[in-house]
């Protein structure tokens, strides 16, 4: 624990963070905004790998379990304030798959604030973070479309046509003859809010993971209006 608590603070070291707390099976980490979902995949990663021979482990059987949350905050929120999301968001992230999923949330610190929660990996996702990085900031070219030109950022009115387009959206889920017109149309709002098809996938993955409070702790799925949320935030919030 020891080896892997010191990895865990070199990590977040190299991403300009700071680590309050690293017993190896415990962590605790200020980071970044833009930073903080590549550290934490970075740790589960090494939590994961066997460290003689650098094998990942995270295909073997009953893998080590893994309850982690990225909560994002201004950077005005009372330290107090932030610590008690985080363990909020922890606890929800303790209750699906074994103690062994994800939570990412975002505190506005006016009152704002969303989170999605799920399995690390499930039938619909190979890698809950790789999902909802697609939604990341991507380097100095952010904002350039192919020509040049100002690419529009995903547009939070695609939450409001995916609320109010709940129930025709869920019908369509529901029944496996219309799943196809399901992830046709989720896709046709993505395109119309300035996403583009590999967020609309993304979304579509995460909304078939979510985890929506269910008491067996497993995800059920949804419309993927939790994601969108916190999907949103990220590409419009985070640099």
């Amino acid at each position: 624990l020891s080896t892997l608590s010191k990895w865990h603070r070199e990590n977040i070291c190299e991403r300009l963070g700071a680590a309050v707390y690293s017993g190896g099976d415990d962590l605790m980490a200020f980071l970044p905004a833009a930073e903080a979902l590549k550290a934490a995949d970075n740790c589960r990663r090494a939590v994961l790998r066997d460290k003689r021979d650098e094998k990942d482990l995270s295909s073997v059987p009953n893998p080590t379990s893994i309850s982690a949350a990225v909560v994002f905050v201004h950077q005005g929120t009372p330290l107090h304030l932030s610590v008690e999301r985080a363990r909020e968001l922890l606890q929800q992230a303790k209750r699906v798959n074994g103690k062994n999923a994800l939570a990412v949330g975002y505190d506005t610190g006016s009152g704002t604030r969303a989170q999605t929660v799920r399995p690390w990996k499930t039938s619909h996702v190979d890698d809950a973070l790789a999902a909802l990085n697609t939604f990341m900031p991507r380097g100095e070219d952010e904002g350039a479309n192919a020509n040049g030109g100002k690419q529009q950022l995903l547009s939070p009115r695609l939450i409001s046509d995916l609320k109010a387009n709940r129930a025709d959206l869920a019908g369509l889920r529901a029944r496996t003859r219309f799943e196809s017109m399901y992830e046709g149309e989720v896709t046709r709002l993505v395109l119309r809010h300035n996403g583009d098809t590999e967020q609309a996938r993304a979304l579509l993955k995460l909304g078939a993971s979510e985890w929506t409070g269910s008491d067996d702790g497993q995800p059920v799925g949804d419309v993927p209006i939790a994601a969108s949320l916190v999907a949103v935030f990220l590409r419009r919030r985070v640099r």
